[in-house]
């Protein structure tokens, strides 16, 4: 005959905690819990059912995943699983960092001043003397005469180090020329090393007007029809001297500088003519004038073939392939 279930409970607490493990041994867990329950109800209050229940065997885990009930109305968290919008713009490439030069921090690298006299004065006079360089208009010696002074190794290395803090590593400078010299550059016929560029695209844009005949037409007497803007990235490391600072003119070293580091622009249109196809001027943003060259010469033909060999119209990209003949493009 079958004992009830509260006459156990009452056996069980007369003999005490100790005596009610011994007597349920055989017992499955949920009927130990049940009579230990009542057990405690009757001996020792709602502490002594907690007492009871942390000595209790833990169940098994085979037994507590059966107990786990499946929930038909469950429905999952979805808010962050990307989209595929996010996915793709999270997988983009990342742009390299920006190489412009804010105008503040150029103003303060011309503004700085270092204390280097020379016998033949001060050094800031062979600055000064290279004026108007980024057109080659300047006195371009003076690039070689500081260089012949005893104090140009300190010099170079405080420019170096005032660019770096001013400029950075590395900075993209502008410079204006003609297409005789994209041609001599893409053929690999470079007679001098030593180029001048502005910080400042607007000066760039302003040595076209210049009543030169490396940019103006003596026919028509306005801008010639075959100028180009040159985009290049400058390594501090590289710099000669600095140039005038109303030009926010830099004079640097190009030996070993390749032209598919550079970006050409048509400066009557603004558009990019030829792309740079490696270093770290690829994947960033062309620079957009916001005036260009305004000249009634008509245009050489170049600029559109230039255009047209490097730049793909249709589909985008760019044709590494040089325009002339060439070995080797060196810039």
């Amino acid at each position: 005959m079958a004992i009830p279930i509260p006459l156990i409970a009452s056996g069980l607490a007369a003999l005490g905690m100790g005596g009610a493990q011994q007597a349920t041994e055989n017992l499955s867990p949920d009927q130990k819990l049940e009579l230990l329950k009542k057990a405690g109800q009757l001996a020792t209050g709602t502490s002594g059912i907690m007492a009871m229940k942390d000595n209790l065997p833990e169940k098994k885990k085979d037994e507590e995943e059966e107990e786990k009930k499946f929930d038909p109305d469950f429905e999952p968290d979805l808010s962050n699983i990307p989209t595929k919008d996010e996915k793709e713009e999270k997988e983009k490439p990342t742009v390299p960092t920006s190489l412009t030069v804010a105008e503040e921090k150029a103003k303060d690298f011309f503004d700085v001043v270092g204390e280097y006299e020379t016998i033949d004065g001060s050094i800031e006079d062979y600055e000064m003397a290279y004026h108007g360089g980024v057109g080659d208009l300047g006195d371009s010696r003076a690039a070689v005469s500081i260089q012949q002074t005893e104090i140009y190794p300190d010099y170079r290395m405080w420019v170096e180090e005032q660019a770096q803090n001013f400029l950075g590593d590395e900075f993209k400078a502008f410079r204006i020329t003609n297409t005789k010299e994209v041609m001599n550059l893409l053929n690999n016929q470079k007679k001098n090393v030593i180029k001048s560029y502005t910080l400042n695209p607007k000066q760039a844009v302003r040595f076209g007007y210049m009543a030169n005949e490396a940019f103006m037409d003596p026919i028509t007497t306005y801008p010639r029809g075959d100028l180009v803007i040159i985009e290049s990235p400058v390594k501090s490391e590289s710099l000669v001297m600095r140039g005038r600072p109303e030009e926010a003119e830099v004079v640097t070293d190009t030996t070993g500088v390749s032209i598919k580091n550079s970006r050409i622009y048509n400066p009557y249109t603004g558009e990019v003519i030829y792309e740079p196809t490696k270093g770290s001027l690829v994947g960033t943003e062309p620079h957009k004038f916001e005036k260009l060259i305004n000249t009634k010469t008509q245009k050489s033909s170049f600029l559109d073939d230039l255009k047209g060999k490097f730049i793909k119209k249709a589909s985008g990209g760019f044709i590494d392939k040089p325009l002339y003949d060439t070995k080797k493009d060196i810039f």
